[in-house]
């Protein structure tokens, strides 16, 4: 793995920059909020383009490849955007749900879902999640280092509440923000099944981690 500090050194920059801009409008505790990448999106309607993007089909595959079962029964695509990813989980899980807290991102999603009658799609904050769901896959792939350090932990919790026993969690994330991951890697309730490290030319690389939840 290649990766040089000063490539580091640039993202944790872009990354604290944003922090400080989100912190000062004191819309809410959390780093990034809904109306901020409602913002987003509407200034680029194709975010992150992933249908034409090859990094993000890639890293697609890769996290699909990665999911140890061939079927599971109900999965939760955490910040599922314009659904993209939601789309391609259907097709090995008998119900998905996608939840964005971007009102914009939820439209899109659910336009692109549309024709898919095993996925739905809410509008919901995980922070603000209905206690008693349970789901045998959840996957959260670029997401929990938007959140505020004091919500990470937070969001841990109620993502191992949300998760069946013998479930699997997926988290992906570039390397240089492995931190925010702590609580899931010291939960005596999560075992960690897989971890592994992709790289892609002119982006920083990401780790791919499945964990399974004990019976404990």
């Amino acid at each position: 793995m290649n990766i040089t500090s000063k490539e580091i050194n640039l993202a944790k920059i872009y990354l604290e920059d944003r922090y400080v801009e989100a912190l000062k409008t004191k819309k809410n505790k959390q780093v990034f909020d809904g109306s901020y990448f409602d913002r987003v999106y509407l200034r680029n309607p194709d975010l992150w383009n992933d249908k034409k993007d090859v990094y993000q089909q890639t890293k697609f595959r890769n996290l699909m490849a990665a999911l140890p079962r061939l079927v599971y029964n109900r999965a939760l695509d955490v910040g599922c955007g314009k659904g993209m990813l939601t789309l391609m989980l259907s097709k090995r899980v008998n119900d998905v749900v996608g939840i964005d807290f971007s009102k914009k991102a939820v439209g899109d999603a659910r336009l692109q879902c549309k024709s898919s009658t095993n996925i739905s799609i809410r509008h919901c904050d995980l922070l603000k999640m209905p206690a008693g769901e349970q789901y045998d896959l959840i996957v959260c792939s670029e997401l929990l280092y938007y959140l505020a350090r004091a919500k990470q932990e937070a969001a841990c919790k109620i993502l191992l509440n949300l998760l069946s026993v013998k479930g699997h969690l997926m988290t992906v994330a570039p390397l240089f923000w492995e931190d925010y991951g702590k609580a899931l890697k010291e939960s005596p309730d999560l075992s960690l099944l897989k971890s592994e490290v992709f790289e892609f030319p002119r982006h920083l690389p990401y780790r791919i981690s499945v964990f399974e939840k004990l019976n404990t």
